[in-house]
């Protein structure tokens, strides 16, 4: 999988001490959407033995594409 992203901070508000700044990130998982695939089947003797049936659904993981983007202000 190939996890990405970017952020950039503008500033508001310069002629303040601290300013107001205003945060923007997106991020993107899986961002070429790739299949991963489970460990195939080991059951020996039996007829799916060695066939991958299933996706990977693993918790740190992402089945399909995932973006998400945050906007946050600082004062």
């Amino acid at each position: 999988m190939f996890h990405t992203g970017i952020g950039k901070e503008f500033r508001l508000l310069k002629y303040l001490d601290d300013g107001v700044k205003l945060h923007f990130e997106a991020a993107i998982q899986n961002l070429f959407n790739h299949p991963n695939f489970a460990n195939p089947s080991a059951t020996l003797g039996a007829a799916t033995n060695g066939v991958i049936s299933a996706t990977a659904n693993r918790l740190e993981e992402v089945g399909s594409r995932r973006m998400e983007m945050r906007l946050r202000i600082t004062f």
